[in-house]
């Protein structure tokens, strides 16, 4: 939600371009740039304060091209990359004393488009090109495409965690993760040694200096095989009633739509335990009734692939 929005001022539809920019920086990223584990109050805090409090982080690797598209458009709305039009209407209202009024001009991203990071783009042949990728789908209802949930998550995450309530030693960390750096070994074991928020700790791992792309991936996915989620108190006053939550949960399954993730195509993939170490790895996953056989595979990456 763009800072405007927020203040209760009057807003345009440059706000919606604030919300591209954030869209943009999850993308890149795995998390948002403003959000807080303490609460909403607090995410609401680090929006307004954007101009001291954003930052770019350094990995993985992103054009500078991109990273100018992202702080031009998340800016404050004078500033913010979008039409030269709205900056006519400000100065016209100012002129005239008029308070902001919400107005959306028609074509209103031109000068987004005209930005030097889709130099290659032909937006007028655009609906003519053939995408990168095509999924392959044998019906509109097809999902194979999309992430399978693991169970009803959030009427704010009142259900246990299915993630395995043992955690692993380091012995046990070290087999899994064999062929990493010791750093490594040591920081995925400090990840799941207490609950994580599923929401920041991508951003956690992010921000871990010392740690290269196909490091951050992996543990990633180890986080979220091996560690257990926090349990937070529901913020719905019926699911914090323990003689109905039970029933009101049940309800809610099987009417409510859950919505879906996409399956990012990510560059590395997840196989961590080898070959011969197969049987050793399923006698750890049997201790903690959860499933092996992920091994981290490396495909190089361009700079020019972001």
């Amino acid at each position: 939600m763009a800072p405007e929005v927020l203040r209760g001022a009057g807003y345009d539809g440059r706000c919606d371009w604030w919300s591209i920019g954030i869209i943009l920086y999850e993308c890149l990223y795995g998390h948002t740039p403003f959000y807080s584990d303490e609460d909403r109050e607090k995410t609401k805090k680090n929006i307004l304060n954007h101009r001291d409090g954003f930052r770019i982080p350094s990995r993985p690797f992103v054009t500078d091209r991109c990273k100018d598209l992202l702080r031009q458009l998340i800016q404050d709305p004078e500033e913010r990359l979008s039409s030269y039009r709205y900056q006519l209407k400000d100065k016209s209202t100012s002129i005239h004393g008029m308070t902001g009024t919400s107005y959306v001009f028609p074509g209103d991203g031109e000068d987004i488009k005209a930005h030097k990071w889709f130099r290659n783009i032909s937006w007028h042949r655009l609906h003519l090109e053939t995408p990168p990728f095509v999924p392959q789908t044998r019906s509109v209802d097809d999902t194979r495409y999309f992430e399978d949930d693991e169970r009803i998550s959030d009427w704010s995450s009142t259900v246990a965690s299915s993630n395995n309530e043992q955690t692993l030693g380091r012995e046990e960390v070290r087999l899994l993760l064999r062929g990493m750096r010791e750093d490594v070994h040591a920081f995925a074991v400090k990840l799941i040694s207490s609950p994580y928020d599923p929401r920041s700790i991508d951003k956690k791992i992010d921000e871990e200096r010392g740690l290269f792309l196909r490091e951050r991936e992996v543990l990633k996915r180890f986080v979220r095989v091996y560690g257990r989620k926090d349990k937070r108190r529901p913020r719905d006053p019926l699911m914090r009633d323990p003689k109905i939550k039970h029933a009101v949960l049940s309800y809610r399954k099987k009417t409510a739509f859950l919505g879906y993730t996409w399956r990012r195509r990510r560059a590395y993939g997840y196989d961590i335990a080898h070959k011969g170490d197969m049987a050793a790895a399923r006698r750890v996953a049997s201790k903690t009734k959860v499933s092996v056989g992920w091994t981290p595979r490396a495909r190089p990456m361009h700079d020019d692939d972001i």
